[in-house]
């Protein structure tokens, strides 16, 4: 008798341990998968929204079984430079991406959409198409799965000075702050000297004379405070940047089947719903360029046509002479666009 109600006692310990164990697993298994982003941007730019924008879609639609964290100002420690292969080794599940600063890494991706060569808007609109399927396969050559693709909402670049600059001559013997080393061997070729600065940079190397001209959005006045220093800006050119969001493939395998396909249309949808509007194309920069004129920044006369054209010429030289030295997949792909830009040049 004893022996029975010592069995039926441990039955009934094992049962309840059990049942008190099973919401336990059930909140295991039911516990979020998280996704760490990657971005330099913070919330005072104007491409976090659109960052920002992308995670939320994803949280909402997943229900919270994904939930993708943005961590903004750099705040994972990476370097911008080095984001191809924190994602290929899946360091960081997703990250803002921009083919401008993989040189080092992809020397083809920067020569896809070379900065100063564009004069138009519409010319780079145009070859949207053919630039986001050259995109997508160079990252996929490092495991990086494209989940969307937007024309930045800035139409020009401009130069942003202490000085009134708005001439290639007057911008001569002066140091030019860009982002990419295209620009510098673009602006070397038109006998102007360009720098790369970091971003996070910029406001303190403007300040204290470090650079004399900036080249930037016209959006950075306000939100990289530059408008505290500067007295003029001045439009340069179109400015043909591509931004986007990268995924690491390694963490998009290791998704559930279903949640690997919400993934991919929400991010089909984010790509639609962001895509260029000519309705609604430079509403934005125009809002931009009010606030200047509003906070004491004066604007100059755009560069001329002609300075243009010099400054694209230039450019074109340069992004085929490199293509060149890169050789292979490099070449075709500049000529492949190169040929497209001229054939709407020329009607």
């Amino acid at each position: 008798m004893k022996r029975f109600m010592k069995r039926n006692v441990i039955s009934g310990f094992f049962l309840g341990v059990m049942a008190l164990s099973a919401p336990a697993l059930a909140f295991a298994q039911e516990k979020p998968i998280e996704w760490r982003y990657y971005t330099a941007h913070t919330a005072d730019r104007e491409v976090f929204k659109l960052e920002t924008d992308w995670a939320n879609m994803i949280n909402e639609a997943t229900d919270g079984r994904l939930k993708v964290v943005v961590y903004p100002g750099g705040a994972l420690g990476f370097k911008e430079s080095d984001m191809l292969g924190a994602l290929k080794n899946g360091l960081v599940e997703s990250s803002y991406v921009y083919a401008g600063y993989y040189g080092r890494s992809q020397p083809v991706l920067p020569l896809v959409l070379p900065q100063m060569v564009f004069n138009t808007r519409d010319e780079f609109l145009s070859l949207l198409p053919t630039v986001y399927e050259a995109y997508e396969d160079l990252y996929a050559d490092w495991d990086v799965k494209v989940a969307s693709m937007w024309p930045t909402s800035s139409c020009h670049i401009t130069v942003i000075a202490k000085e009134e600059f708005n001439t290639l001559d007057s911008l001569k013997g002066k140091r030019v702050r860009v982002w990419e080393a295209q620009q510098v061997n673009s602006l070397r070729a038109v006998d102007v000297v360009g720098t790369v600065v970091p971003q996070n940079d910029i406001y303190l190397a403007f300040k204290t004379g470090m650079i004399d001209a900036i080249v930037h959005y016209p959006e950075a006045l306000r939100t990289l405070s530059l408008a505290e220093d500067a007295k003029y800006f001045s439009l340069l050119q179109p400015v043909p940047v591509v931004q986007g969001i990268g995924i690491s493939e390694r963490a998009f395998n290791a998704l559930p089947a279903d949640l690997q396909e919400i993934v991919q249309s929400v991010s089909d949808e984010h790509r639609s719903k962001w895509a260029a509007d000519s309705k609604t194309d430079c509403k934005e920069e125009q809002q931009h360029l009010e606030w200047a004129a509003e906070n004491g920044v004066e604007r100059s006369p755009d560069f001329s046509e002609s300075d243009r054209n010099k400054l694209s010429e230039a450019a074109i030289e340069v992004w085929r002479a490199r293509a060149e030295q890169v050789g292979g997949e490099a070449e075709e792909i500049q000529k492949r666009i190169e040929d497209a830009l001229m054939k709407l040049r020329n009607g």
